[in-house]
């Protein structure tokens, strides 16, 4: 499953003006409807938050991972921006799929299915 990615300083700007925050651990999530039938995601790592680029790049990879083990159950019509502030505690994907679950549900953007077999 292709992610659709969010381009553009202007459209970052506008999720991180416009958007609902939550924070968790050691990412924040910034989000904004939009008015496409798709959510487009975009990551944020900063060089201050974690210095070295093969460290960024896992982390960048296992957020996107983890988007796409849950974007099957997420609402349409959403910017999405995950912002890292440190170097996550454990660089495993169960840990960041955990939190970014948690920050997700928290933003209420898991959609209710009628039948089971719609979150599969």
């Amino acid at each position: 499953m292709k992610i659709a990615s969010l381009k553009g300083q202007r459209a970052f700007e506008r999720v991180s003006r416009k958007g609902r925050r939550f924070s968790k651990e050691f990412i924040q999530l910034r989000v904004l409807e939009n008015s496409l039938t798709s959510n487009r995601i975009g990551i944020v790592i900063p060089e201050k938050a974690i210095a070295g680029a093969v460290d960024r790049n896992r982390v960048r990879r296992l957020i996107k991972e983890s988007y796409r083990a849950i974007a099957n159950r997420l609402k349409d019509g959403y910017d999405i921006v995950f912002i890292v502030r440190e170097k996550p505690q454990k660089n495993k994907m169960d840990f960041v799929l955990n939190i970014i679950n948690e920050m997700i549900n928290q933003a209420g953007l898991v959609r209710i299915a009628s039948k089971p077999e719609d979150l599969i």
